[in-house]
């Protein structure tokens, strides 16, 4: 499954053109890494397309649906200081030693987190958490 075609890649503007008109985006002009690819695909479900921000536990991307086929964000916990992606793919590795005691801490709090804004569905203040 992939992106219909009709669509940038980068930000799902329809119609795709190539430069893209709404974001400028053009092949070659990829995210780098750490990042994850432009159209990688998690989970069966969901196309990633560019990154809508970063912080010091965490890459936020803007994604596209593939069953809903609705744009979304996708938050992914990535501590810079405890891991790091050794390849292209979405798997991450995390330091030794102790950095794998706070990775999974940290990573527990993340999920908590989640757990908590989903609990406020259709809040006008908080985003909505559907996975």
């Amino acid at each position: 499954m992939s992106v219909s075609s009709d669509r940038c890649p980068n930000c799902f503007w329809e119609p795709a053109t190539v430069p893209c008109p709404a974001c400028a985006w053009h092949p070659g002009r990829e995210s780098p890494p750490p990042y994850l690819p432009i159209g990688t695909v998690l989970d069966g479900r969901y196309a990633l397309g560019k990154v809508l921000g970063h912080g010091g536990f965490g890459i936020t991307y803007l994604a596209w649906d593939l069953n809903l086929e609705l744009p979304l964000a996708i938050k992914e916990y990535f501590p810079r200081e405890l891991a790091y992606r050794a390849g292209s793919g979405p798997e991450v590795s995390v330091h030794g030693g102790e950095a794998v005691r706070w990775f999974a801490y940290g990573l527990e709090r993340f999920q908590d987190e989640a757990r908590i804004l989903g609990r406020f569905q259709q809040h006008p203040g908080i985003v909505t958490v559907h996975n």
